[in-house]
């Protein structure tokens, strides 16, 4: 049967929360705004981003049982948000990207 790494929780709690809570804090101005300079497409990407990153900081991955067999339907969600942003080769670049532009044109509204 496949298993998860023990290690999972605390790759994610470590590494990935922090990241994820640290991005939340762009995204959201972004999106607040985004809508008046994005395509729709692209502020759909960085809100499934968005959904991503709020996911992860809820998940409590200390207290995952790893013995529990519906375990992997209960991250299902967050698999499912991965995998959407992951679909196609130019999505991770679209959503990295993107926040980034946004700031340069928010700093030019000033």
């Amino acid at each position: 049967p496949v298993r998860l790494n023990k290690d999972l929780g605390t790759f994610f709690t470590k590494y990935l929360q922090p990241a994820a809570a640290e991005l939340l804090e762009i995204l959201n101005p972004v999106l607040e705004i985004g809508w008046l300079y994005l395509h729709k497409f692209d502020y759909n990407l960085i809100s499934c981003l968005k959904k991503l990153c709020r996911k992860i900081n809820s998940t409590n991955f200390k207290l995952l049982n790893y013995k529990d067999k519906k375990l992997i339907n209960r991250l299902r969600l967050l698999e499912n948000l991965f995998l959407m942003l992951q679909y196609r080769p130019e999505y991770p670049e679209r959503t990295g990207l993107l926040p980034g532009i946004m700031l340069i044109r928010f700093k030019g509204l000033d």
